[in-house]
């Protein structure tokens, strides 16, 4: 589904990845670990399109990655970030509303009920959804999104270091959720604990898999 061959990316004349090889199928779910600066969120944003590699090359289902395709591509992710501040003014049932307000999502807009039953198993009540994004904790915030990306159910759903607000029970619940709701994954996580649930571990410090 998704590959990356021998990819680089120099920044302000700083190697951030080298030489990065890996492929992702249909239902795996990989955990990307490393040290800060080795190049983890980087990766993220190279699948999304933000930004190019330097050198070698992203494939999406057999396509090469290219200014007229990445619109496409983005329709298949789903991008949970470390930061929501952007996200502020507006309520979390709000926010859910304008995402599915979309064109290419209009046709899988979930029930309220629906969006309610899978707030409850991340411990949401609909209070929280009515919240303001700045108004909720920073848990409270991650949890709003992983919800917003399981309700999307893209073929590929990425995201940085999803549960890092959360206390070990709730990232627990939140993890196993995220895992049997998501279709293929690819999470960054400094958190040994996180090891258990992905089929895939990619060290970045040492390039290997384990």
């Amino acid at each position: 589904m998704l590959e990356c061959r021998n990819s680089s990316l120099r920044l302000n004349e700083q190697t951030i990845i080298s030489r990065l090889n890996f492929r992702i199928s249909s239902g795996e779910k990989i955990l990307l670990k490393g040290p800060s600066g080795s190049g983890k969120t980087s990766i993220l944003h190279l699948i999304m399109g933000f930004i190019p590699p330097t050198d070698g090359e992203l494939i999406w289902k057999l396509a090469d990655y290219n200014k007229l395709n990445i619109s496409t591509i983005r329709r298949d992710i789903a991008w949970v970030p470390q930061n929501f501040s952007h996200l502020g003014s507006d309520s979390a049932l709000t926010h859910i509303d304008n995402i599915f307000n979309y064109q290419i999502n209009k046709a899988s807009r979930p029930s309220l009920n629906y969006i309610r039953s899978i707030a409850e198993l991340l411990d949401l009540t609909h209070e929280h959804l009515k919240k303001k994004f700045s108004q909720l904790s920073g848990g409270e915030a991650q949890r709003i999104a992983i919800l917003t990306a399981i309700l999307l159910n893209r073929e590929l759903t990425l995201m940085d270091e999803p549960t890092s607000a959360l206390d070990y029970r709730t990232a627990d619940k939140a993890m196993n959720l995220i895992i049997n709701s998501t279709k293929a994954l690819i999470c960054i996580s400094h958190s040994s604990d996180f090891d258990k649930y992905f089929n895939r571990i990619i060290n970045l410090s040492k390039h290997d898999e384990l």
